[in-house]
């Protein structure tokens, strides 16, 4: 989706529960989507997460997710890179 975007000049955002967990801001990120809207309580986690990853890193985690035989698997690397 955000591929056919990016192609298209096409704004990419996630809302809601998705975009407010830290644990899937890393692929998120790192996938290229250009926004993530939440509610209020989680934007500091959220702010938190992404200054303390790097973009590069964001997006190899990504390559490698996708890479993955399963969600869980995926979901690990995500995890492992905000360790």
């Amino acid at each position: 989706t955000v591929s056919a975007a990016r192609k298209n000049n096409i704004f990419v955002g996630v809302c809601g529960q998705m975009a407010a967990e830290p644990e899937f801001v890393p692929l998120l990120v790192g996938l290229g989507v250009h926004e993530l809207s939440m509610d209020p309580p989680s934007v500091a986690m959220v702010r938190r997460v992404i200054r303390s990853i790097t973009l590069y890193d964001a997006e190899k985690t990504v390559q490698q997710a996708l890479a993955c035989p399963h969600a869980t698997a995926s979901l690990e690397l995500s995890v492992e890179l905000l360790k």
